[in-house]
């Protein structure tokens, strides 16, 4: 990672698919759902492009909303096996898009790298639930002391799409610090689902509960940084706290 460029951060949030919609055509307007919940938080995250084409010398990318159909036979058409498919019998599609048409030779300078962001949803089956993913750098709008609402808001805005079984948003970097490999983990924030836990756990941030959601969770009040032995310290005692109370689910494998 280049020197100066923040750690990106992740949100991932697992939710149960429902397998009467699991085609790519609905797998698709979910997505769409999400990407359109969290449009205007940040201006880093209204527009959205997915890559249809990449050589040393050409990007191709579609439009999110205006190609939906060229996106989605794009993905059929790339894999041998879903070619042989039923469009309607498809499980388990993934649709992935950036931020920004970078070109072929790469971004333009530091800048242009650290505020590209990722969206992608990977659609579930009868063995695994859905997954949305937002990989995120630099917000563009956001001051400093500000990212941890314009984060919020947009765990908020994602988890109000899908309920969430499970949400998370941290850097990958704290993989290897959470307490409990087998369980969820939490990282800077999280969304435990179905209980509201508002102000019983008084170290934390912040927190807010979202009603027929879960609670919100923030473990710091600045960006979450892994080099920080003391971010480190207080997702792990939220981890370990939330195992007592019962609320730290096992991974789904």
């Amino acid at each position: 990672m280049n020197s100066g460029i923040l750690p990106p951060i992740h949100i991932v949030s697992f939710y149960k698919q429902d397998m009467e919609y699991a085609d790519p055509d609905n797998v698709y307007e979910t997505w769409m759902k999400f990407n359109d919940a969290i449009k205007g938080i940040d201006s880093a995250l209204d527009n959205w492009f997915y890559l249809a084409k990449a050589t040393p010398k050409e990007a191709v990318y579609f439009d999110i909303h205006s190609d939906r159909e060229k996106i989605i036979s794009n993905r059929i058409l790339s894999s041998e096996y879903k070619r042989k498919l039923l469009r309607s019998s498809i499980t388990g599609e993934i649709f992935r898009a950036w931020s920004r048409k970078i070109p072929a030779e790469g971004p333009a300078n530091t800048r242009e790298e650290e505020i590209v962001s990722f969206s992608s949803l990977t659609g579930g089956t009868n063995n695994r639930p859905a997954l949305f993913h937002l990989e995120t750098g630099a917000l563009q709008d956001a001051k400093k002391e500000n990212e941890m609402e314009a984060f919020a808001k947009i765990c908020t805005a994602i988890s109000n799409v899908q309920k969430p079984i499970w949400l998370s948003a941290c850097p990958l970097s704290y993989m290897k610090h959470r307490v409990f490999p087998h369980r969820r983990h939490v990282g800077w924030m999280a969304v435990v689902p179905d209980v509201d836990i508002s102000g019983q756990l008084p170290f934390l941030a912040y927190d807010e509960y979202l009603p027929d959601v879960g609670t919100l969770i923030v473990t710091t009040e600045e960006r979450f940084d892994t080099t920080k032995p003391e971010h480190v310290e207080k997702s792990q005692m939220t981890e370990t706290t939330l195992l007592q109370m019962g609320l730290l689910p096992e991974r789904q494998r």
